[in-house]
């Protein structure tokens, strides 16, 4: 066992507490920050998930096959050792860049970004796949966390009014850094042959590899507004997205609970009883929605200063479709990825990617911030009905999503 299993009672605390800070830290970040400060750093957090999948090779994908299928025992000292190399390598980077003068703005922040989501994309499946721990609800957005948690010392100790007053917080994440790889060296048995390192790092990779792949059109088809809006427009921009998606975020809270719960069970279950989970989970979900709009419509004097109000309960609806949806293709994912369908799946959505590229290059400069938005949501809406083909396909039983089609259509009411 990576850790030992906890009470109920001390998961659900610790859940609370975890997504709690999650939830609630950004917001009150962006009410001390200016716009373009807050709009970056979400920027940046997006760019990282994206680096740290590619660092991954798809290690963190197979994680789960390999310890609840393949019944592994090396891939706990597999994934110590890669964190190790991950933070020298980018460490030597770091050094590389500052003693040529490297113009990259910000990069200390960017790569220690980029490699606690690595940590974070190894470490959540490790744990989950393994036991019940108070651990897991923080390790799910440690990048977050360490990010806000520096970012208020930052304040605390120096003015944050640009992008590049980051001595404090760098200095926080190096500090993490640090840390995660004295308690993996302290607590996890890690000795292992390089012949066996090598054998166990190939298969795992080859497995993951699609799953990788996968995810990386995932990424691009689902959650990666923040990084179109960051490539292309304002950071004003950004900042407003980036806080509905934040306060929104409650929502994936209740998937993230269950996900922790019934991790095991997802990847294990039929296609009935896929269908039953996603029945009992979106309406939940979507009345957290609808409860989290309210509360913001009728307590406005919530909304810090810096965020367009208008813009936001415009971008409302589109947002939650988008959540909702991003949930429901997260455990299509897993069932996907359980049945062993990872490249059909690559296949069918790079069709969309490479389609909705086309899109935006015709039409990308007549497109505002609702309408790449909208955009993104069509595209998001198109994949999830290729992913319930694909889990479907040539199975007796099969995944209906009748129930969470009709919660998603009482998001139009706010157009």
């Amino acid at each position: 066992m990576l850790l030992s299993n906890c009470s109920k009672k001390t998961l659900f605390i610790s859940f609370g507490l975890a997504k709690g800070f999650a939830f609630i830290a950004p917001i009150m970040l962006a009410s001390f920050v200016s716009d373009k400060v807050y709009g970056t750093l979400e920027f940046y957090l997006s760019l990282s998930v994206l680096g740290g999948m590619i660092i991954g090779l798809g290690v963190p994908g197979a994680i789960p096959i390999q310890i609840v299928r393949n019944k592994e025992p090396r891939i706990n000292a597999l994934a110590l050792w890669l964190l190790i190399i991950v933070a020298i390598l980018i460490f030597f980077v770091g050094v590389i860049f500052t003693v040529f003068d490297i113009p990259i703005s910000s990069y200390i922040l960017i790569l220690a970004l980029i490699f606690l989501t690595f940590t974070q994309q190894i470490c959540s499946p490790l744990i989950k796949s393994q036991t019940y721990s108070a651990a897991s609800p923080w390790m799910d957005n440690l990048a977050l966390n360490v990010l806000v948690l520096s970012m208020f010392l930052g304040m605390i100790f120096i003015d944050v009014a640009y992008i590049s007053d980051f001595e404090i917080p760098i200095l926080c994440f190096l500090s993490v850094t640090i840390f995660f790889i004295v308690v993996a060296i302290k607590r996890w048995c890690f000795f292992i042959s390089f012949l066996e390192f090598f054998r166990v790092y190939k298969k795992t990779i080859s497995i993951g590899f699609p799953i990788l792949l996968n995810g990386i059109v995932m990424l691009l088809v689902f959650n990666s507004t923040r990084i179109y809006l960051g490539m292309g427009y304002e950071a004003s921009d950004v900042a407003n997205y980036s806080f509905v998606f934040r306060v929104l975020g409650a929502g994936v809270v209740v998937y993230q609970l269950f996900f922790i719960l019934f991790f095991k069970e997802v990847y294990s279950s039929g296609n009935n009883m896929i269908s039953r989970y996603c029945n009992a989970l979106i309406p939940v979900v979507v009345f957290v929605i609808h409860c989290l709009f309210l509360a913001f419509y009728f307590g406005r004097y919530w909304i810090p200063k810096a965020i367009d109000v208008e813009m936001i309960f415009e971008l409302f609806p589109i947002v939650a479709i988008q959540i909702t949806i991003w949930i429901l293709s997260g455990i299509m994912e897993a069932r996907i990825n359980s049945l062993g369908r990872s490249k059909e799946s690559i296949k069918f959505m790079l069709v969309i990617v490479v389609l909705f590229c086309l899109f935006l290059a015709g039409f990308y400069q007549w497109l505002d911030v609702l309408g790449l938005c909208l955009s993104l949501a069509v595209l998001s809406v198109l994949a999830l009905i290729a992913q319930v083909n694909i889990v479907n396909f040539n199975q007796s039983e099969k995944v209906s999503l009748t129930i969470p089609v009709g919660c998603l259509l009482t998001f139009l009411i706010y157009f």
